[in-house]
């Protein structure tokens, strides 16, 4: 088993290594993107460049969804205390 101080340095000097690896000048003028026969045949098998559509919820899944949130539980909880406590302190004068 490694010792935690060498693996701390071996992942050390592993990633100076990429970093020296990743960084390289790039020259926008020469840099070209796809050709119209890739990018027909990309959006012929993948598809548009969109995300997935969301369902459609109705008012009830809603608040469903809101019910079930453990914030709200504990506002309702907390309310409810209050209620009673404050209750208590009528029935006391």
């Amino acid at each position: 088993m490694h010792d935690p101080i060498s693996l701390i340095l071996s992942m050390l000097s592993k990633k100076v290594i990429k970093k020296q690896i990743m960084v390289s000048p790039v020259d926008i003028n020469t840099v070209t993107g796809l050709s119209e026969q890739d990018a027909i045949a990309r959006l012929k098998d993948e598809g548009y460049n969109e995300l997935p559509s969301a369902q459609s919820r109705n008012l009830f899944s809603i608040a469903w969804e809101i019910v079930q949130d453990p914030i709200f539980l504990l506002l309702v909880g907390g309310g409810v205390i209050y209620w009673i406590l404050g209750d208590l302190q009528v029935i006391d004068r």
